[in-house]
């Protein structure tokens, strides 16, 4: 409520962590005395490390989380083999899951989800809360089996199905009432990111933080409280901004050089070849007969002996040429 004389003050919230951790038994200070929100400072006592393991509830039951000198490592950053119900915290038929974080609370690959009911209430006084990068495609189907006691009691478990990744408080079961999976999530110091794995809440959320991110990855069906509004760009704006660049474009269009000048490509044509061989058709072997025998003189190459030479051929020749020919051409010549 931004009318309320408490809005953005979690004095109250750290009062009460100093009194059940105060740093006189080497907690962090949080600041209770002088009324400020959370600490400059952080005293470091441990860090909760889940990953590759489970923490669940399989009959209704609540899960409760106080890490005053730490942070919360629900699951790493590289994919593993497991499936969702192998990884994570979660109850798997109701309960509600609550922890308190003087550190971050980071989900890597992992998840933070209630099935078939139930809260989830989470609060880090100096740190972030990450959901983490685990893929929406991920599914899991507990089998039904029955949990038998000493009596010889044994209800059948129905767990829930367990999907993606993230923080979510679902609905598995229909004829389910949306109110009793609600969500708040809180770092008044921090920064609340939805990652790529996402937030899902099925009924209300009540979101806080100096900073959230990824807000379009939170789904929520219920009333949202908290959350950023994005407006959406004017429609003209954009319009003129492509007119512009678009305009931009060609105004920045590049000059012909000498290397853009249009190419000349000289093909000359030696031949078209054709058939060689013994079955050419007769047309084709008796013109390239005709070809053989005839001779003409107005080619580049000339021959002489091609008959009696004329008195202008004869003239082409030397007086040596000439007397040998006449020896040749004499009627008693030797051969």
């Amino acid at each position: 409520d931004p009318n309320s004389a408490y809005a953005g003050q979690y004095a109250r919230a750290y009062a009460a962590i100093s009194t059940l951790f105060p740093a006189a038994l080497g907690y962090t200070d949080n600041g209770a005395a002088t009324g400020s929100n959370g600490a400059a400072t952080r005293v470091a006592t441990g860090t909760l490390t889940l990953s590759g393991s489970v923490l669940e509830t399989q009959l209704g039951s609540d899960i409760n989380i106080l890490s005053p000198g730490g942070s919360i490592i629900v699951g790493s950053n590289r994919r593993d083999v497991l499936l969702p119900n192998q990884e994570g915290i979660l109850t798997l038929a109701g309960g509600s899951i609550r922890s308190f974080t003087d550190g971050s609370v980071q989900l890597g690959q992992s998840r933070i989800m209630t099935t078939q009911g139930g809260d989830i209430d989470l609060f880090t006084a100096n740190g972030d809360l990450i959901a983490g990068e685990g893929p929406k495609t991920y599914s899991a189907i507990s089998p039904l089996h029955a949990n038998c006691d000493a009596n010889g009691y044994c209800p059948i478990n129905p767990s829930g199905l367990v999907t993606g990744a993230g923080i979510a408080a679902l609905l598995t079961l229909p004829g389910q009432d949306p109110a009793d999976s609600n969500a708040n999530l809180f770092a008044p110091r921090g920064t609340i990111d939805a990652g790529a794995a996402g937030i899902r809440v099925a009924g209300t959320l009540n979101i806080a933080a100096l900073q959230i991110v990824n807000a379009f990855n939170i789904q929520v069906q219920g009333v949202s409280v908290g959350m950023p509004v994005v407006a959406a760009p004017p429609v003209a704006a954009l319009s003129n901004s492509n007119t512009v660049a678009a305009a931009g474009q060609q105004s920045a269009a590049p000059s012909q050089g000498p290397g853009d000048r249009a190419s000349v490509i000289i093909v000359e044509v030696l031949g078209y070849g054709g058939d060689t061989g013994d079955d050419a058709r007769p047309e084709t072997r008796r013109e390239r007969r005709s070809r053989l025998d005839d001779y003409n003189p107005n080619s580049a190459v000339r021959m002489l002996g091609n008959g009696n030479l004329s008195e202008e051929q004869a003239r082409l020749l030397t007086a040596e040429e000439r007397s040998r020919l006449n020896a040749l051409s004499a009627p008693n010549a030797a051969p």
